[in-house]
């Protein structure tokens, strides 16, 4: 949901049933990810905790933010945030992660898009960051305050898991992104979701029972 008090425009996305299943997995996959790093409660699943700035009202598919912030910061900003939606509306997700990456001045360092392909036949993932300096020169960048740093596409072409293609993975988060801080011990580390993850993954998003 993204709301433009200005305009007076309610803009609403309509997520579907596989959408819920892609956006859960990968949610899944990042927590266990954070849980193997022995930080109690270290990273809060804001899930898709509203918004507000200024004009506009904003809800993601997915957020988190540390449970231990930098003193120069609250908890109003996530730090790491997930959209999706199908692909024809990829032009969309991508002004709404740099909306993430620019509105908050940079407090969200990263936003994962999730794309679902049509008929369930594949999952694009982008990872977005802040560029203050505009200096990446992204075709896909709106603003020129963000870019996006990884692609992912995983392309399932029968309904086996030895017919899915990985281009891309595994997925990484950066630690001092997601938790907006150095390591201080060496369990703590970048948040892989791995090739073998993101397959399991794809797999159950083409799987027609579902």
């Amino acid at each position: 949901m993204f709301y433009d008090e200005k305009h007076h425009k309610l803009m609403i996305k309509l997520v579907s049933h596989i959408h819920e299943i892609a956006r859960s997995l990968i949610s899944r996959e990042i927590d266990i990810a954070a849980d193997r790093m022995s930080i109690v409660h270290g990273l809060v699943p804001d899930g898709s905790k509203r918004v507000v700035s200024g004009q506009y009202t904003k809800e993601p598919a997915s957020s988190w933010h540390p449970a231990t912030l930098p003193p120069s910061r609250d908890a109003k900003w996530p730090s790491l945030v997930i959209e999706c939606a199908d692909l024809e509306s990829i032009t969309r997700l991508r002004i709404e992660a740099e909306w993430w990456l620019t509105q908050s001045e940079g407090d969200v360092r990263v936003v994962v898009v999730l794309i679902i392909w049509p008929f369930r036949s594949g999952i694009s993932l982008e990872k977005w960051v802040p560029d203050p300096d505009g200096n990446s020169g992204s075709n896909d960048s709106t603003t020129g305050k963000a870019k996006c740093v990884q692609r992912i596409e995983l392309q399932c072409r029968s309904k086996n898991t030895a017919s899915i293609e990985v281009n891309g993975g595994p997925l990484r988060l950066e630690f001092e992104m997601v938790f907006l801080r150095a390591p201080n011990s060496s369990r703590q580390r970048d948040i892989i979701v791995s090739e073998e993850a993101l397959e399991r993954i794809m797999g159950l998003v083409s799987d027609g029972n579902i």
